[in-house]
C-alpha cells in the first residue's frame, strides 16, 4: 500500500484514510471502482468526513444521501482493492 504522512506525524495509506473518512468500515456498505472514481454506499451519510477524505488529495468528492463518489483517476482500481483489504482486516480484528 502507499503511505501517506499526515499532520498527527503517523503515515497511513489512502486507502486507510478514505475508509476513516467514509466513517469507517462499519459505515461500508457497498465499495466499488468505476473507471475513475471510487462509488460508496453508506449506511450513516452524517458520519461522512468530507475533510478527511481530501486529505488524500482527490480530484472531486461527490455525496448524495448515501451515495459517496471519490474522484481519484486511474487509480480507482487500486485503491479500492486496497480499501477492501482495509475493510477484511477490520472485520478480522474489530
Amino acid at each position: 500500500m502507499k503511505r501517506i504522512t499526515f499532520n498527527e506525524g503517523i503515515a497511513v495509506s489512502a486507502a486507510e484514510k478514505l475508509v476513516q473518512g467514509l466513517g469507517g468500515p462499519e459505515n461500508i456498505e457497498d465499495l466499488e471502482s468505476c473507471i475513475v472514481r471510487i462509488r460508496a454506499i453508506i449506511s450513516d451519510p452524517l458520519q461522512v468526513d468530507e475533510a478527511v477524505i481530501r486529505e488524500t488529495n482527490p480530484i472531486a468528492v461527490v455525496s448524495s444521501g448515501r451515495y459517496v463518489q471519490i474522484i481519484v483517476g486511474p487509480a480507482s482500481d487500486d485503491l479500492v482493492e486496497e480499501m477492501q483489504q482495509v475493510l477484511e482486516g477490520a472485520k478480522v480484528h474489530p
